[in-house]
């Protein structure tokens, strides 16, 4: 059986992360718990199994677990990442017997169990997703792959993958229920302010800017908000932003700085303020509440 893992080149080389990257597409030799992950920026996708083939086009993304009944898989593309991994890649104190129901913690595997009987889920997805996902991936390769930062690869490769995840489940299960609502006098979709707002939450963004991004106001993107999610729009990136920090505190040994920094908060004492207010705890506080996700390793 294939051990699909990725060993420090410079430092921490006898830490092996449960993680690998492979440019090519080809299917995992499938042991318990693995998972595969599949992102397609061009091309066509052919899948077979037992029952049925599937013809896909890119951009697209494709989640596979080990109880998958793929017989064949056929690929044409000049741009994929194709990501196998066990769920303790994430962190190293996960427990199969019981995590693998899934909690709180790890709500970003979810698409994974999820998965229908015949053990995968083939998904395109909007644009706006595609370019932020090639960014995710870009920079996780290179520190998996390319480990430029030595001394901190197996943390970065973490926190990266860990984001590449979570945009994924937010777009699995992103509610259907107000797609087609729109900004009467722009005729803007509220799901492409959703969108926006998941795939931009690492960037300097101000209530302002979306008003003129999508040639609107506040009163009425205020309105449209507190009418959906019972919240401002603002309130509403701020829970995404919290909820991604939450899970690179738990999961990585990142510094706070670095962790509010992702999430596109640059003032340390806003963000301490607003973790605060949702968690109870300060984020070295919360930090402290929780094992080292890397056990011996670090």
């Amino acid at each position: 059986m294939t051990k699909y893992t990725t060993c420090g080149k410079e430092e921490w080389t006898d830490y092996h992360i449960p993680l690998v990257y492979r440019e090519d597409i080809f299917l995992a030799e499938f042991s318990s718990h693995l998972c595969q992950l599949i992102f397609l920026e061009n091309g066509e996708l052919i899948l077979k199994d037992q029952e049925s083939t599937g013809h896909y086009s890119a951009p697209l993304i494709l989640l596979i677990n080990s109880k998958n009944r793929i017989t064949e898989m056929k690929c044409r593309s000049t741009l994929c990442y194709n990501f196998i991994f066990t769920p303790d890649a994430l962190n190293s104190n996960y427990n199969f017997e019981t995590d693998w129901t899934l909690d709180s913690m790890f709500f970003f595997l979810k698409p994974f169990i999820d998965l229908p009987e015949n053990g995968y889920s083939c998904r395109s997805f909007p644009h706006e997703y595609n370019l932020r996902l090639s960014q995710l991936c870009r920079k996780m390769l290179l520190h998996l792959k390319q480990q430029t930062v030595p001394q901190f690869w197996p943390c970065l490769s973490r926190s990266y993958f860990m984001e590449i995840l979570i945009l994924i489940e937010r777009f699995y299960y992103l509610s259907q229920e107000y797609k087609e609502l729109s900004i009467p006098e722009t005729g803007t979709k509220i799901d492409e302010i959703f969108i926006y707002l998941h795939t931009h939450y690492s960037e300097k963004i101000t209530l302002d800017q979306l008003c003129r991004c999508f040639a609107t106001n506040r009163t009425t993107l205020n309105r449209l908000f507190q009418d959906i999610y019972n919240t401002s729009v603002m309130a509403y990136l701020n829970s995404i932003r919290l909820e991604i920090a939450v899970s690179l505190l738990k999961n990585t040994i990142l510094p706070v700085n670095q962790v509010a920094d992702r999430i596109g908060i640059d003032d340390l004492s806003y963000f301490g303020r607003i973790f605060k207010q949702k968690t109870g705890f300060t984020p070295s506080e919360f930090r402290k509440t929780i094992p080292s996700p890397y056990k011996a390793a670090y």
